[in-house]
């Protein structure tokens, strides 16, 4: 899958799975999971 993002949107990803100790894909998938669960939560 490809994904493209605006280039603040990538220097904030890379800065935020830097300080979670992520690559960048683990990041978003963390992110993800993160805003999935709290969706179903509230539905």
């Amino acid at each position: 899958m490809k994904l493209r993002l605006p280039a603040d949107l990538k220097v904030m990803l890379k800065e935020r799975a830097a300080a979670n100790h992520r690559k960048m894909n683990g990041e978003l998938v963390a992110i993800l999971e993160r805003a999935l669960t709290s969706q179903q939560g509230g539905a």
